[in-house]
Parts: structure tokens; C-alpha cells; sequence
């Protein structure tokens, strides 16, 4: 039981930081969209507008990077723990009978 719910908190955590790199993603293009009309209208205030969102998309984008990582190593560390919780053992236990068990059936004595 323990480990389904260690399963469970992974993959909440995982869904969540998915989530919020999304959103930073959708923020980004927002932010992107806005300086191309103001580098269009080409008055020098839009351009000084522009420049300062300029570098809230820098901000931005290593956010995003860091969250892509966070994303990389919560998805590595449940299917790892999946493996090493679930899968190892039923595969060590399949192993130990296919080798060790004489598959004989037991007889009742008369």
C-alpha cells in the first residue's frame, strides 16, 4: 500500500510541474506576441517597452529550462522507483520458481 501511495505523490508532483511548464510556455508566447506589435509600431517608447519585456523572456526561458529539468528527473525517479518497487521484484520472484521450484504436486499419503 505504502508504495502506491509514494506512487501517487510522484506522479501528483509530476503533473503539477508539467502544469506549470505549460503555463510558462503560454506566458512566454503571450510575452512574445506583445513585443513583435510593439516592435511594429516603431516609436522609440514601444521599443524601450519592448526591451524590457525582452528580458522577461530571458527570465522566463530559464524558468522553463529548470522546470523542463525538474520535469526530466520526477519522471526518471518514478519509473525508477517503479522498476526498482514493482517490477524487479516480480521479476526476481518468477526467476527464483523457474529455477528453484520442482513444480511437483504434492500426493496424500494412504
Amino acid at each position: 500500500m505504502l508504495k502506491w501511495i509514494v506512487y501517487l505523490i510522484l506522479a501528483v508532483v509530476l503533473a503539477l510541474t508539467w502544469q506549470s511548464y505549460s503555463k510558462k510556455v503560454h506566458e512566454m508566447d503571450g510575452i512574445k506576441h506583445k513585443i513583435s506589435e510593439l516592435q511594429e509600431m516603431g516609436d522609440s517608447d514601444s521599443d524601450d517597452l519592448a526591451r524590457k519585456m525582452q528580458s522577461k523572456v530571458d527570465a522566463k526561458e530559464g524558468e522553463q529550462t529548470f522546470t523542463g529539468i525538474l520535469i526530466v528527473f520526477l519522471g526518471a525517479g518514478l519509473l525508477g522507483v517503479f522498476f526498482v518497487l514493482t517490477v524487479l521484484p516480480f521479476f526476481a520472484h518468477r526467476l527464483t520458481h523457474a529455477i528453484y521450484d520442482s513444480a511437483e504436486m504434492v500426493e496424500q499419503d494412504s
